[in-house]
């Protein structure tokens, strides 16, 4: 699978390399989710710890994609939702899968609101398509 336009380029048209992304999020690692996911290793991964643990339980070459968040900044999330910015502009929701997974995240931003810490953008090359469309 591929794109006719990468994440990397759409971003850097934007004006946003790969180092100016604070966070990073996946709604679960399916190879069509994490694909870039090496590239943002400077960012601080959000991540549950049952979603890290299967991922890094796969084979190596399994994870080409996105072995080196293994050793970058990681926040492990609780069952329970994660206000990333603490001022409820972006909340990761917990939510669950129609498949027997780890939980995966859902992202939930405030409309019409602007995020307090919007000089660094939060990239979330996921889906969120598991929450209703009101809450994306």
């Amino acid at each position: 699978m591929s794109s006719p336009r990468p994440l990397i380029p759409q971003l850097a048209v934007l004006g946003y390399p790969p180092a100016a992304i604070t966070y990073l999020a996946f709604s679960h690692y399916h190879f069509d989710h994490v694909a870039n996911a090496n590239a943002f290793t400077g960012s601080t991964w959000l991540v549950h710890q049952a979603e890290s643990d299967a991922m890094f339980a796969v084979k190596p070459q399994e994870q080409s994609a996105y072995n080196r968040l293994k050793t970058s900044k990681t926040v492990i999330l609780t069952d329970a939702d994660y206000d990333v910015f603490g001022d409820g502009t972006v909340i990761i929701k917990v939510c669950s899968r129609p498949h027997p997974r780890p939980p995966s995240a859902g992202v939930e931003a405030a409309e019409n609101r602007p995020c307090s810490h919007c000089r660094r953008p939060l990239a979330l090359p996921g889906r969120a398509n598991n929450l209703r469309r009101s809450q994306v």
